[in-house]
């Protein structure tokens, strides 16, 4: 059961900043509270206040496109993102992340803003990949963050998460892009690792431009780029699996836990990754 003093409900952003200033430390902001109902299931310390954002207009829930970006709310559901015909065109890692996630049920409740802020959720990879902007407010001004320089802050100030700004980039023919998670059970349990990438190839086969992230469970997500710098040497007709495999392991270094260790998650990132990229590369050579 979720026990609170208090659930306050502000009606604009610099209210909803005051009213956390007012507050201090014993608090937490919430949205969908999917997430945190789960934590809070599992024994995490209860705040005595919540600081519900529903009501906050600044915080909204929408898909729009600029000349540049796709922007979305914070407060987008991630079934509206399933959804979303835009999604699907501009950016569908995301699409595909979002219907990866938890069950229908919670999917109609939780809110990309959401998963972001549990820090290990499954959109940060692919967020990643694209190189996401975050757009805070921070008490007096809205700031913009790459997704990248977030994730690897040790202890982040207290900002709000306005929307999310994704560069529109168009996708020649011949792109790999994957997301791809593993766990025990994918509708109920947390992934143990989850890997996304998106690598570009010209007409000969040889890789121009690669992105490549991993994460899942407990992990940080990170953006892998010493195993983007191997693909950018690497062909249709070479690449040697042994040298990126150790590559991803050096680089992703997930904490293990109960279930599996992090050597075995380092692994199965890797296999995960060049195992992607092998089969394009069956695809490259049938074409020929």
């Amino acid at each position: 059961m979720v026990q609170t003093k208090q659930v306050w409900k502000p009606d604009g952003l610099q209210e909803a900043w005051e009213t956390a200033s007012q507050l201090k430390q014993d608090f937490c902001f919430v949205a969908g509270g999917t997430w945190l109902r789960t934590q809070w299931e599992n024994g995490e310390h209860q705040p005595a206040n919540l600081i519900a954002l529903d009501d906050v207009p600044e915080m909204h829930a929408s898909i729009q496109e600029d000349s540049r970006h796709l922007v979305i709310g914070s407060l987008t559901l991630l079934s509206d993102l399933i959804e979303s015909p835009l999604v699907l065109e501009r950016v569908p890692l995301l699409q595909e992340a979002c219907s990866r996630i938890a069950a229908p049920s919670i999917r109609h409740q939780a809110t990309i803003g959401g998963n972001i802020m549990s820090a290990v959720g499954d959109t940060l990879p692919v967020l990643l990949v694209y190189e996401a902007v975050f757009r805070w407010y921070d008490g007096t001004q809205i700031i913009e963050q790459p997704v990248e320089e977030w994730v690897q802050e040790e202890k982040a100030p207290m900002r709000l998460l306005l929307e999310i700004a994704i560069p529109i980039r168009e996708r020649p023919e011949g792109t790999l892009s994957f997301f791809v998670k593993t766990g025990r059970r994918e509708t109920f349990i947390p992934s143990q690792v989850t890997v996304a990438g998106m690598i570009l190839t010209d007409a000969s086969g040889s890789v121009y431009d690669a992105k490549l992230a991993a994460g899942g469970g407990s992990a940080v997500p990170a953006r892998l780029h010493g195993a983007e710098a191997l693909f950018l040497r690497s062909s249709s007709r070479k690449l040697f699996p042994a040298l990126m495999h150790d590559q991803i392991k050096r680089e992703f270094q997930p904490p293990g836990d109960v279930f599996a260790s992090s050597e075995y998650k380092k692994r199965v990132a890797a296999n995960l990754i060049v195992g992607e990229w092998y089969r394009k590369e069956r695809g490259f050579v049938e074409a020929q």
